[in-house]
């Protein structure tokens, strides 16, 4: 099958020609006294007749110019149509091909996959961690152009990164509360990086949470009322006597001066608070 034009087109007019210049030439001459022409009472009906005479012109020549459209085109347009007629004939059974060699593609991509998950079994031989074929393949693996061996390489070497990351997290995390978590966010994606970042924030998370409750600890064990008192070093006094305790352990009152750190005081204070000791401040 070959398309052959038998019109010679060369016959066809290769310019449609007209009296271009003289009609540029005159108008030419009248524009100027147009532009500065100014409309009076006197000139008013001149200025009508002369509107009249351009407007007549310029819709003969716009209607000349759609009727030669329309001459050279009567030809293309019959031309145009059976052109697409044939065309549409042509491309059903392009189509039909089309449909039959994807076929065809496909299982060869099927096929290509299948040895791909082959070695990546293979690869993966006593290895249980959760890693997906299809999340570490090349996403251009579809493509002729990559080699089946260049594909079953990139595997392994990403199964080996894989395993050197999780082993280092587990090195610099697993004393941590937060070592799933850490691997979950790195087994989305197998970024190392995003890993550690969120690990940082985890931690950071954590180390508020505790300064917090310890301030919260802190501020529980100093009630309002009960100041330390602290005095320059004197000599020691004995302690008052206090009176033995009956079998039934009654209430009873000591009073005392004690000498240290003001460190080492807050922590009596805070010991005596624990064990349920009243205490008031003297004078």
């Amino acid at each position: 099958m070959e398309f052959k034009l038998i019109t010679d087109l060369s016959q066809l007019p290769q310019a449609v020609e007209f009296n271009a210049e003289e009609l540029k030439s005159e108008l030419s001459e009248k524009l100027t006294y147009y532009k500065n022409l100014v409309v009076t009472e006197d000139t008013i009906r001149e200025a009508k007749s002369d509107r009249a005479k351009l407007s007549k012109l310029r819709e003969a020549i716009d209607a000349k110019r759609k009727e030669v459209k329309k001459a050279c085109l009567t030809p293309y347009d019959a031309f145009e149509i059976q052109c697409k007629q044939i065309t549409a004939m042509i491309s059903e059974p392009i189509a039909s091909i089309d449909e039959q060699i994807k076929v065809f593609d496909q299982k060869e991509l099927d096929a290509k996959h299948a040895e791909l998950e082959k070695h990546f079994e293979s690869a993966m031989n006593g290895c249980d961690l959760p890693v997906e074929l299809d999340k570490i393949l090349n996403p251009k693996w579809q493509n002729k152009t990559m080699k089946l061996d260049v594909l079953e390489k990139g595997i392994s070497e990403c199964i080996d990164q894989i395993k050197d990351d999780v082993n280092g997290i587990r090195y610099a995390y697993g004393d941590t509360p937060h070592l799933d978590a850490i691997l979950k966010c790195y087994y989305t994606g197998y970024d190392a990086g995003a890993a550690h970042i969120y690990a940082n924030q985890l931690i950071d998370a954590q180390r508020k949470r505790e300064e917090q409750a310890r301030s919260a600890q802190q501020a529980h064990r100093e009630p309002e009322g009960v100041p330390v008192q602290v005095n320059e070093p004197e000599q020691e006094k004995p302690v008052q006597d206090v009176q033995e305790a009956p079998e039934h352990d009654p209430v009873a009152i000591a009073r005392f001066k004690a000498t240290g750190k003001l460190s080492q005081l807050r922590k009596a204070r805070d010991y005596m608070l624990e064990l349920g000791i009243k205490l008031e401040s003297i004078n």
